[in-house]
């Protein structure tokens, strides 16, 4: 029987679908997708025939199929009418699924016929080479810009069409609001300077300088480097040009509220105060500095509740995310960790074994080469001591800071200057300046 009461929605243009979460043979769904994931080696496969299984078991209420494709978007080829879906190369596969067989059921269920030509995933360039279309004078492309795949859709009457449409936005908004594709874009805050630069430079020298400090896990890679210093608001999965259009126009229409509510002052911060993410401090994995706002009025934090509100009516938003930003500014992330301590040697040994173990149990079937990756990456994140660090750092003070704006940064991809590559920015710098 369907569970009622466990379900999960999802928000497509104003609409609401929910999906039921099933228990089969005593298994919640979940647990019986997870499972039958391990059958499948390839990851597209697996992907677009976990959205088939839910798909098949799920129940979508008020599906708005009466809701017309507006007549701007359609075109008329001889007796059909046309309308067109772009999307990253990423979506395609959980669009048609497994053997075509979602894009048949859509087909099957409206009259309508769907054209997906595939092109393959196209890489949207090294960050090296981002950074060298920077210096000739260019900008960074957006993830997937102008590189889109397009579906086009044909029906003989405008309900069938839509109604493909809407099943079409169905299978994307399942996808985003899931863990299979990661964010693209944040929020952020630049925090960057050269005052910045030189104390934090100072910090990791002096950190690294301590007796001890690598057999505790420091190496320089952990350390965040300067030039990217920042807040992050909020993260962001955009797989499309109309996403990432929609997006940049939010943030730049925001300007109005944003300087009213700046009052005509710059937005001063304080960055001071070292702490860590996890419990024990003894295997740390994240350290980072408080930030407090100078100044009355908690405009910081009416900022982010505005941008957060905004991006979500906009439908751009995951579903599930915290309603409350915790601001703090990373200096450590063992993440990025690119060496292995030497007193972690015997933990990475152990890692190893079990990864090699892993894959002699994937060749039998019980796991994909990508859940083996995985779990090898997170057995091989090796944390660090920093309990005298936070002891010796608990006043650590990078000054203070004037933000000058809210930048819409791509994950992955840097500017000339080494800070994430912008794709739209909101200035907050009073009118005027």
């Amino acid at each position: 029987m369907a569970n009622v009461v466990n379900v999960h929605l999802l928000q497509v243009d104003g609409h609401t679908y929910r999906q039921r979460t099933q228990t089969i043979d005593g298994k919640p769904q979940r647990q019986q997708q997870q499972q039958q994931q391990q059958h499948y080696k390839d990851e597209e496969e697996a992907a677009a025939a976990a959205w088939e299984e839910q798909q098949h078991k799920g129940e979508a209420v008020d599906a708005g199929e009466d809701e017309l494709v507006d007549d701007s978007l359609i075109s008329q080829d001889g007796g059909n009418y046309v309308t067109r879906i772009s999307v990253d190369p990423q979506l395609i596969p959980h669009i048609i699924g497994k053997e075509r067989r979602k894009q048949k059921e859509i087909e099957g269920a409206t009259g309508a016929t769907l054209q997906i030509q595939r092109t393959g995933q196209r890489s949207s360039g090294s960050s090296q080479q981002q950074q060298q279309q920077q210096q000739q004078g260019g900008s960074a492309p957006l993830l997937g810009s102008s590189k889109g795949e397009t579906i086009t859709i044909k029906a003989p009457s405008k309900q069938a069409l839509s109604a493909a449409h809407k099943r079409v936005e169905v299978v994307i908004a399942t996808m985003l609001s899931g863990r299979t594709l990661d964010y693209t874009h944040f929020l952020s805050l630049p925090l960057s300077n050269k005052q910045t630069a030189a104390k934090l430079k100072e910090f990791q020298q002096q950190v690294l300088a301590q007796p001890g400090a690598q057999e505790k896990g420091f190496e320089p890679s952990i350390f965040v480097d300067a030039a990217s210093l920042h807040l992050t608001l909020l993260m962001l999965k955009l797989y499309s040009d109309e996403a990432r259009h929609k997006a940049a126009t939010v943030l730049q229409g925001l300007a109005p509220q944003v300087q009213a509510l700046l009052g005509g002052q710059p937005l001063l911060l304080q960055l001071a105060g070292l702490d860590r993410m996890s419990d024990d401090p003894s295997d740390m994995h994240v350290a980072y500095l408080k930030v407090k706002e100078l100044g009355s009025g908690n405009r910081l934090s009416q900022l982010c509740d505005m941008l957060l509100q905004a991006f979500k009516q906009a439908g751009l938003t995951v579903p599930g995310q915290l309603e409350s930003v915790k601001l703090h500014a990373t200096v450590i992330n063992t993440r990025y960790r690119r060496s292995t301590p030497a007193s972690s040697a015997a933990a990475a040994a152990a890692a190893a074994a079990v990864a090699v173990s892993g894959q002699r149990q994937g060749a039998r079937g019980g796991g994909s080469d990508r859940q083996q990756q995985q779990q090898q990456q997170q057995q091989q994140r090796i944390g660090v001591d920093g309990r005298q660090l936070l002891e010796d750092w608990s006043g650590f003070d990078l000054g203070q800071f004037e933000v000058p704006a809210v930048h819409l940064s791509l994950r992955g991809q840097y500017d000339a200057s080494g800070y994430y590559a912008c794709a739209a920015a909101l200035s907050l710098k009073p009118s005027g300046q």
